[in-house]
């Protein structure tokens, strides 16, 4: 919290009388029966309105709502109801005690006047009272209701945390959002001025700051959101090129921050991974549905002397089921962290469980799940030395698509290509905006930076239309650095990218990758000889394109 937004919470002599006077004015609405209620804002000069709101409105609002809920994955805790008032007392809030998130009319409108970022604006209001509610903030509140004999340094302490509260809920909220699909960046620091104006309110309101320093801890909570966003970024990119322990950094501040069971999951994946590189090869031949790289395993074999390879990754299989647990236990019916649990059951050598798991799971499932099912099925199978069952389930696997089918087809077929390694014929990587990392390298700038522990920080630089990320770690003796384009015009245009292009395409042009990632919103083709890797979406559509340099990460 900035220290001159403390002066509206931290009174220095208060009298327990004037406090008492301060927690009444602190909860001027929130009597009876609304003392669980958090407004967005309270409008002392509210009256009652009259008539319906259309069903249209509450209906567009509640797409967003879902996909919201959604995003977060906390099944357990059942969220609460959505509704929309004519109103203009609240613009939204939060009633802890009634289960309600709701939002006025008048505040509807309000983002619809924003044009193109009228859902977003939604998502943000949304995502503020939905972290109200995920991070049980109304324990603070009932706190000080429940206890106003306490003296007064300590209620005061804890109404100073009222605030604090609004810029993790602007911040966590943003980046539930953006998790969803909405990138708020920018919106609250535009809609809180419009709000008042709406609402005919003064810039000062009883128990909320000011309104320019409202829009400052909106600006504040931007950037905060925007550097957690690097880390998730980071993360991701330093997984995807296989830097399984320097990804996991990430992965564990990440799950603190933002405990969702996607973020579970993907660090339990991560875990896994960096596990199966501690594997000889020879005792798992055949790619799981969670990975599509064999090469690797070998090189950190011939690092790690045997009792350190079972000590370690035992260690990272443990962790990992602990984030497989940690996600099921938001949503016990999440199918990725169950057929994830399935592949740790393989790896400890409980074979049978894992195959009855995962028959259970391929049941009534869309045809991708069932494909995902079905590979780590003809797994089980091949290892139990059944080549027979084992072309079954791949042959039924490639059918939908997938692409660890295939692989694993070559490979018991002994068709499996010579080598994955994306070795391209002495072709370099398309430049992106005609700049070189080297050319970062030398002269390194910096937009945002995030410490994740005591030895690792990452960070982030926007260049012109694509975006520089950096992890830096052991005072610079491992790094990685990736850019990543914003768009096909980031691309040098005698040197394409093939952004919009398909990923047949990019193999004609530079043969099968080194590794192929699949993600929820697509796949990654990773092509390590290129220090360069594509993105693309369900369709197979190259959006993005990515370079990168590593020193020591593997």
């Amino acid at each position: 919290m900035s220290k001159n937004l403390e002066k509206y919470y931290r009174i220095p002599g208060l009298s327990c009388g004037i406090l008492l006077i301060v927690l009444i004015s602190l909860s001027t609405l929130s009597a009876q029966p609304e003392e669980n209620v958090f407004a967005y804002v309270r409008n002392a000069n509210s009256s009652p309105l009259r008539g319906g709101v259309p069903g249209y409105k509450l209906a567009t609002l509640s797409q967003v709502y879902q996909a919201l809920i959604q995003a977060r994955g906390d099944m357990v805790h059942v969220p609460p109801k959505l509704i929309m008032r004519k109103a203009d007392q609240y613009v939204a809030w939060m009633d802890a005690k009634e289960q309600v998130i709701g939002v006025e009319e008048k505040a509807y409108d309000l983002c619809v006047s924003l044009g193109a970022d009228s859902l977003r604006a939604m998502a943000a209001l949304l995502g503020h009272e939905l972290t109200h509610f995920y991070e049980k903030h109304d324990w603070n509140t009932r706190f000080a209701a429940d206890n106003q004999e306490l003296g007064s340094s300590q209620i005061i302490q804890n109404l100073s945390a009222g605030l604090s509260q609004e810029t993790q809920a602007d911040y966590l909220g943003g980046f539930l959002a953006l998790s969803a699909g909405y990138d708020t960046y920018g919106i609250l620091p535009r809609l809180l001025p419009a709000i008042y104006a709406a609402y005919e309110l003064p810039d000062s309101l009883v128990s909320y700051p000011p309104l320019q320093e409202r829009v400052q801890l909106a600006e504040l909570a931007d950037e905060r959101r925007q550097a957690l966003t690097t880390v998730f970024d980071l993360a991701n990119n330093l997984h995807l090129i296989g830097a399984y322990q320097d990804a996991g950094i990430y992965y564990q501040y990440l799950v603190q921050q933002f405990p969702s069971r996607e973020m579970f999951n993907n660090a339990g994946v991560n875990y896994v991974q960096a596990a199966l590189l501690l594997f000889n090869p020879a005792d798992f031949p055949y790619l799981f549905p969670l990975e599509t790289d064999l090469d690797s395993r070998l090189k950190v074999l011939q690092r790690a002397g045997i009792d350190q390879r079972v000590s370690r990754r035992d260690s990272l299989l443990a962790l990992a089921s602990d984030c497989f647990n940690r996600a099921l236990m938001l949503d016990n019916d999440y199918w990725p962290a169950k057929l994830n649990q399935a592949v740790l059951e393989v790896l400890r050598d409980d074979v049978e469980a894992a195959a009855f798991h995962t028959s259970r799971l391929r049941r009534n499932r869309p045809m991708e799940q069932q494909a995902q099912a079905d590979v780590l099925l003809g797994v089980i199978a091949a290892l139990a030395k059944d080549t027979t069952e084992a072309l079954e389930y791949w042959s039924a696997a490639q059918k939908q698509g997938n692409v660890l089918a295939t692989l694993n087809l070559q490979r018991i077929q002994g068709s499996a290509q010579a080598s994955l390694t994306g070795t391209m014929n002495n072709l370099t990587a398309p430049k992106i905006e005609n700049y070189s990392l080297g050319e970062y390298l030398r002269n390194p700038q910096i937009d945002r930076q995030v410490e994740v522990n005591a030895t690792s920080l990452g960070a982030s630089w926007q260049k012109g239309r694509s975006t520089i990320y950096i992890h830096y770690a052991d005072e610079g003796k491992r790094y990685g650095v990736f850019q990543v384009t914003a768009d096909a015009n980031a691309c040098v245009l005698n040197n394409p990218c093939l952004v919009g292009k398909s990923l047949e395409s990019l193999e004609k042009q530079y043969g099968p990758p080194g590794r192929l990632v699949a993600t929820p919103q697509g796949s990654v083709a990773v092509y390590p000889a290129l220090k360069a890797m594509w993105i693309a979406d369900q369709q197979g559509v190259i959006k993005q394109y990515c370079v990168f340099s590593t020193e020591k990460l593997k």
